[in-house]
């Protein structure tokens, strides 16, 4: 998280839920997920995404990216899919940049 590959903002609970991200309210997560330069790491990082069961709603060539949401019951599996445990910490896996909230415009959490 130190390094701004991962939105700390997907790990506070409490906006999550005061933003309406919590089970009662919504029935997927959505992200931004931007991808590496290299098309072969990229196409890798996807193929995972898609095993994981995540649904791609646009394309997002300004952040070489995707917006995508997450049925709740497979935020798991697409969690996997897009980090990997490092000996002191938690990193992006290979051929993901970035992993954003998409954050619907207004809402408390959006990005400025």
């Amino acid at each position: 998280m130190a390094s701004g590959r991962l939105d700390r903002r997907l790990f506070d609970v409490t906006q999550l839920v005061a933003d309406g991200y919590d089970d009662a309210r919504r029935r997927t997560l959505p992200l931004i997920v931007s991808y590496q330069d290299s098309a072969r790491a990229a196409d890798g990082a996807k193929r995972g995404l898609r095993s994981a069961g995540v649904e791609v709603e646009r394309q997002l060539p300004a952040v070489h990216g995707e917006s995508v949401t997450a049925e709740k019951p497979d935020v798991a599996s697409v969690w996997a899919a897009l980090t990997r445990p490092t000996r002191d910490a938690l990193t992006t896996e290979r051929g993901v940049a970035r992993i954003w909230l998409d954050a619907a415009p207004g809402t408390p959490s959006s990005p400025r």
